[in-house]
């Protein structure tokens, strides 16, 4: 969550759930590329860890991975983890999230190379590309959802 939903709305949970303090305000298009937090302020708050959000493909991302890698290294100051929520581009015509495996193995290697202590990234849609992605991966990486299916039943390819 953002710290303002913290500061206002985190009391009766402190102490019972970890706290993770989201600091990006970002949209896939960049017209929104800002962070909002700074680890010391995440610290006051009460956080557990400290959330980052980024894009990769295009003219931004290395516009991305430096916000990221920054976050890193101040939030390491306060041994603060860092969970990278990393996602892979596709740029021909409107940017849109991308689900292809090259793609996201590409985010997952951008966000451990820049010191992320947690990423997470999409699932592909495809268990075996996604099980080599989790294998290559160093820190521990969490599933984003991923591409929109019809129906609520489980599919596995």
């Amino acid at each position: 969550m953002h710290k303002g939903i913290a500061a206002s709305c985190w009391e009766p949970y402190a102490g019972r759930i970890p706290l993770i303090i989201q600091s990006s305000l970002i949209k896939v298009d960049d017209s929104a590329l800002d962070h909002i937090v700074t680890p010391e302020e995440a610290i006051r708050l009460g956080a557990d860890a400290l959330a980052v959000a980024a894009y990769v493909r295009g003219k931004t991302e290395a516009t991305h991975l430096r916000a990221v890698a920054d976050l890193v290294r101040d939030a390491a100051r306060f041994e603060l983890p860092v969970i990278c929520h990393i996602y892979p581009r596709h740029l021909d015509g409107v940017p849109r999230i991308s689900f292809e495996p090259e793609d996201i193995a590409w985010a997952v290697r951008c966000a451990f190379e820049v010191g992320a202590d947690v990423v997470k990234v999409p699932y592909c849609g495809e268990l075996q590309s996604y099980a080599q992605i989790v294998a290559d991966c160093p820190v521990p990486l969490v599933a984003a959802g991923g591409p929109k299916a019809d129906t609520l039943e489980r599919r596995c390819r």
